[in-house]
């Protein structure tokens, strides 16, 4: 079983232009990739596979000092995230959706980048070190990593309230409890959900102050006159986004974990 567990990163000024760094640098070999697919099919009708870019990465890597400064399998999982974005593709025009091309990205379209498989990279007594990165990176352990579980990939992502890595572990399944009888929970909106038995769960508090915090958000920034300069009194790519923020990483309610045989 493959569980992610999310930590919050403390880097220092240096570490944390080094993070912009290699996310810029992901970013335009996202593009530069994706021009080359492009370019290989309309003027040669040639199809560029991710074995095909590998291997020209290879070749950078050799004559590009810059591009040797990081590790490959940083560089290998952007080439793989653009190879899923074209399977997608095709399979979205074979199945008659909405075919969805692959987009050039910009800035502030890119977010994220990581290791496919955990090489080149350690973590150890809260510490991440990869080449590329200047010292050790503080994570934020709020909860340890189980003994038992074997890290494969990391993603690191930025957001609006700093950056976060997400460290996909492989774990042993857990044994199903034994049980004769089974539970059914409606899922309501001013209760957060009912049992067969007439009990009520509450919703959360956490919810509803998030809730209450977004909506005072939202209507301050609805206020607000636009102007050609930035808007006064507040940055709507910034106040909204982090109001929106904890409501995405509340940990699972207790109804649903009581939910089941």
């Amino acid at each position: 079983m493959i569980l992610t567990y999310r930590y919050r990163l403390l880097p220092t000024k240096q570490q944390h232009r080094a993070l912009e760094a290699i996310l810029e640098s992901q970013r335009q070999l996202y593009n530069a990739a994706l021009e080359e697919r492009i370019d290989a099919y309309r003027k040669a009708n040639v199809t560029r596979t991710y074995f095909d870019q590998t291997k020209a990465l290879t070749e950078w890597r050799q004559s590009d000092h810059e591009a040797s400064a990081l590790p490959v399998t940083v560089q290998r999982a952007t080439l793989k995230r653009l190879d899923e974005a074209y399977k997608g593709f095709f399979r979205r025009v074979k199945s008659g959706g909405k075919p969805g091309f692959p987009r050039f990205r910009g800035k502030g379209w890119f977010h994220s980048f990581g290791f496919r498989e955990f090489q080149g990279i350690s973590i150890e007594a809260g510490r991440i070190r990869f080449k590329g990165m200047p010292g050790a990176l503080r994570v934020h352990l709020h909860r340890p990593i189980p003994t038992e579980a074997v890290i494969r990939s990391c993603v690191f992502r930025r957001d609006v309230k700093g950056w976060m890595v997400g460290l996909a572990a492989e774990v042993p399944t857990p044994s199903l409890r034994e049980g004769n009888r089974a539970v059914g929970v409606d899922l309501g909106i001013t209760p957060f959900a009912a049992l067969p038995d007439g009990a009520m769960i509450p919703s959360l508090k956490a919810a509803r102050l998030a809730d209450r915090r977004l909506r005072i958000a939202q209507r301050a920034l609805a206020r607000k006159t636009r102007l050609p300069e930035p808007w006064q009194g507040a940055n709507p790519g910034t106040t909204v986004p982090r109001c929106n923020g904890p409501s995405s990483r509340e940990p699972p309610p207790p109804g649903k974990r009581a939910t089941g045989p």
